[in-house]
């Protein structure tokens, strides 16, 4: 069972929507950008697929981060710390 507040669910929803949107402008941008005239100025499918890849970055970001609080708080990463090194002349052993 998951123990996800409904702000974290509606930031999954939120980093869903915003990465498939931003996958699909990808996808419409490059698709664009391929069939144009080389010698046109039209620079709108460039942009469509820059501003794509960003908003997917984003969305990605969003789930990715929204994801890792989850585990955190139920105690998914624990950090564990190790000690290297001799120890003292005059400590006794276990």
């Amino acid at each position: 069972m998951s123990n996800r507040t409904t702000g974290q669910t509606a930031l999954l929803v939120l980093g869903a929507l915003v990465l498939l949107a931003g996958l699909v402008c990808v996808v419409l941008g490059f698709a664009s950008f391929a069939d144009t005239d080389p010698g046109s100025d039209d620079n709108g499918s460039l942009w469509l697929f820059a501003g794509g890849g960003l908003a997917a970055v984003v969305g990605f970001g969003i789930i990715a981060f929204t994801r890792a609080s989850m585990l955190i708080g139920n105690g998914g990463y624990v950090k564990v710390t190790y000690e290297q090194g001799r120890r003292p002349e005059g400590d006794p052993q276990d």
